[in-house]
């Protein structure tokens, strides 16, 4: 393929796990192994997911798995707030108000 040439992904954050998790998404499109997953690896995930959307796995997808998987962590709250600013989540923004955090 002529177009993978130019291809740069720079991923120094993203854990090793969460990578091959993603190539897997990718590959066979199961989405009931994120309910496997522990929150910082769905937080990882989503990540990614808002860098390299795949056609059955976008972001509003991703914030379901947010709001079942949810931990209260100033760290990741910070990230979250972010998402919901920019994509509009509001799920996630309502958990964020329950929780006094937004």
């Amino acid at each position: 393929m002529l177009d993978n040439r130019d291809i740069n992904i720079n991923l120094s954050e993203i854990s090793k796990k969460t990578l091959e998790l993603y190539i897997l998404l990718c590959k066979n499109g199961k989405l009931s192994q994120i309910n496997k997953l522990d929150y910082e690896t769905v937080i990882e995930l989503t990540y990614m997911i808002s860098l390299y959307p795949i056609s059955h796995l976008d972001i509003d997808k991703m914030e379901y798995y947010l709001c079942s998987k949810y931990e209260n962590t100033e760290l990741f709250n910070n990230y979250l707030i972010k998402l919901i600013d920019e994509y509009q989540l509001k799920y996630l923004a309502l958990l964020l108000m329950e929780n006094k955090i937004f």
